[in-house]
């Protein structure tokens, strides 16, 4: 029974259909076939800013802000002062979290009181959290900086397990992760 996949742009999510395209459909069973980007770090490096306001998809999205604190946004322009291009201010901001006061931490992480902003606790007074800490943080700081960008969250692969004497992927809530997109143009 032949079935195809259809994209849909508004949601991001792929769907399974019917061979005539008519249904959606629940797939019991799926091959995916992978191949692992490779990106040209002179091409990444070489994108323009003409480039990211003509050809990235849905760019206003990808940049919006709420309001945020002014020294959050001054603390973005900051790290990325002096790069020249796109990637090197990627990178700075990615840089910016391997810093010894920052520490991955998934126990007792504090919450913000009140009206008091997340990225803006986590970067000037906690520098302590996990995943959902360091990708909110960077995407805000790579948006500040007008750098199209998105925050992912899932699964990583899970630990290999026998159920019913078959080798299957066991994936628990320990495996949920979130991380940061940012697309470059001409490579994704």
């Amino acid at each position: 029974n032949e079935s195809s996949f259809q994209f849909d742009e508004l949601t991001e999510k792929l769907y399974s259909w019917s061979a005539n395209g008519a249904d959606k459909v629940k797939l019991n069973q799926y091959t995916l076939d992978y191949l692992v980007p490779s990106y040209d770090m002179v091409a990444l490096k070489e994108v323009t800013e003409d480039q990211l306001y003509e050809e990235v998809p849905m760019r206003g999205e990808y940049t919006q802000l709420p309001e945020i604190p002014d020294r959050v946004r001054e603390l973005a322009l900051e790290i990325t002062e002096g790069k020249t291009n796109y990637y090197d201010k990627v990178k700075a901001i990615e840089n910016y979290f391997d810093r010894p006061e920052f520490v991955y931490d998934k126990t007792d992480i504090p919450y913000p009181e009140g009206s008091q902003d997340y990225v803006d606790q986590f970067l000037f007074e906690t520098m302590r959290g996990y995943c959902d800490n360091f990708s909110s943080a960077m995407i805000v700081l790579l948006r500040a900086n007008d750098i199209p960008s998105r925050w992912a969250k899932g699964y990583t692969t899970g630990v290999t397990a026998t159920y019913k004497g078959k080798q299957v992927k066991k994936v628990t809530n320990n495996n949920a992760h979130s991380w940061v997109e940012v697309y470059f143009p001409g490579t994704g």
